[in-house]
């Protein structure tokens, strides 16, 4: 009687358990456009980049590197506004257009003080990657 009451209680568990985990939120973060807005330095960058003639990947420290994310959709790199760009945020896609071209990075983390956006691009014969780590300046 008390391996049948045991193994019911096992039983139990294991399905509250299931069933806790698969109520999790499975869909893509919408992310806040006024998470973003502020001054972020660039600390760290990898990735990759290959072609049939090119290979090579990074992972390395920055120092120096400023992107700052204002309320009316425009922004600049670097401590002036020398290198202007716009931008919109779209669930967790980041847009940044620079004037000639658009760039599309995912928005894997963002916290109050971090955020970690990915760049992937393959169209085939050309494959790059870079995940970038930026912290907000106080």
């Amino acid at each position: 009687m008390k391996t049948l009451k045991y193994l019911s209680f096992l039983l139990l568990f294991l399905a509250l358990g299931v069933g806790f985990t698969s109520c999790s939120d499975d869909d893509d973060h919408k992310i806040e456009p006024s998470a973003i807005i502020g001054e972020w330095e660039l600390v760290w960058n990898e990735g990759y980049e290959h072609d049939s003639e090119y290979n090579d990947r990074w992972s390395e420290e920055v120092n120096g590197e400023y992107w700052t994310f204002k309320e009316d959709g425009k922004g600049y790199y670097a401590k002036n506004e020398k290198y202007k760009f716009s931008w919109r945020l779209d669930e967790n896609k980041l847009f940044i257009n620079d004037g000639y071209v658009t760039e599309e990075y995912t928005v894997v983390k963002l916290i109050a003080h971090e955020m970690i956006i990915e760049e992937f691009e393959n169209d085939g014969s050309y494959e790059y990657y870079s995940k970038i780590t930026l912290n907000k300046v106080e």
